[in-house]
């Protein structure tokens, strides 16, 4: 094995322990989270303005902050190794976030016969729309296609750009998916502003949402889901959704899950084949953690043969 592809794979490694570990970050590593630091830039620059204005605050947002996570481990590593390493972990661990979705999620499924109100309230944190709003279904709907997304925007794609780019990539990713998170959006003062973070987003995403898909039926093949249903699902209803990404991983879970996962007045994947109920919620946790435990170890074998584009900057 290459030396190189035992550093990232340990790299890779630690930066899941983080997340499973400690989470997500508090108090002043909070304060200079990627994120959190974009986003800061963004609001500050966020109008009703036309869209090479939108092109600029994406740079102006963006730049600083990838330029100095970016940066950062390449001076680590001229000081101390180990030190390297360990920053350079933690900084792909907030590139992604595997835990606090899936503890949104348990918490769903432990309160949803005992306080539905409070599952309803965890709801309403993982999903833009009005879940009090919502009748049972459509809210339990709601949960499983917000973890679907997730585990594309959240982690395959920020791992899919790993083995290229290296950190770099992962963390290009991420601040890309929050500036579409932040002005993203098909009205005003967005529309403009935010056309050019919307369509990168999309270009970004367009490889690793189908990737994942796909993966999914091996995933429904491993938990004793329909693999067949979920890949006729995929073929007719992807495309249901607005946006061109987004309905592959949901299609696919509604497929292997044999339900129909609806968005009132928006959009409907699968059918109604079984009934959908917390039942299938926490079906689709456990097909959730085995795309992710599928697709870090495919990114881990990718590293047998990939050299990341990092690794040649280290070397300058």
């Amino acid at each position: 094995m290459k030396i190189i592809s035992i550093e990232y794979i340990l790299i890779l490694v630690l930066a899941l322990i983080f997340d499973i570990t400690l989470g997500e970050p508090k108090g002043f590593l909070l304060k200079i989270h990627p994120v959190i630091l974009t986003g800061k830039i963004c609001q500050k620059l966020t109008r009703n303005a036309g869209r090479i204005y939108g092109v600029c605050v994406w740079f102006i947002s963006v730049s600083p902050v990838l330029i100095f996570y970016s940066i950062l481990p390449l001076i680590l590593l001229k000081i101390n190794y180990v030190m390297y390493v360990v920053i350079t972990a933690y900084i792909v661990k907030l590139s992604f976030s595997i835990k606090l979705m899936r503890w949104y999620v348990k918490n769903i499924i432990k309160y949803w016969h005992i306080d539905r109100g409070k599952a309803r309230i965890l709801t309403q944190e993982i999903v833009r729309r009005d879940v009090f709003a919502l009748n049972d279904k459509h809210v339990l709907s709601a949960v499983i296609e917000s973890l679907s997304e997730s585990l594309v925007d959240g982690y395959a794609s920020t791992l899919f750009y790993y083995p290229l780019l290296g950190w770099v990539g992962a963390l290009l990713q991420r601040l890309t998916n929050t500036m579409d998170s932040l002005l993203g959006y098909p009205y005003k003062p967005f529309i403009n502003i935010g056309w050019f973070s919307a369509k990168l987003d999309t270009l970004i995403n367009y490889l690793p949402a189908r990737i994942t898909a796909i993966l999914t039926i091996l995933a429904s093949i491993i938990c004793g889901l329909d693999w067949k249903n979920c890949w006729r699902i995929i073929r007719r209803d992807h495309a249901n959704t607005k946006s061109i990404n987004a309905g592959w991983i949901m299609a696919a879970f509604a497929g292997a899950l044999r339900v129909r996962l609806e968005k009132p007045s928006e959009y409907a994947l699968g059918d109604d084949i079984d009934e959908l109920s917390i039942e299938k919620v926490k079906q689709a946790l456990k097909l959730y953690d085995t795309v992710v435990m599928t697709y870090t170890l495919i990114i881990i074998l990718s590293l047998l043969f990939i050299t990341p584009l990092t690794h040649i900057l280290t070397e300058l």
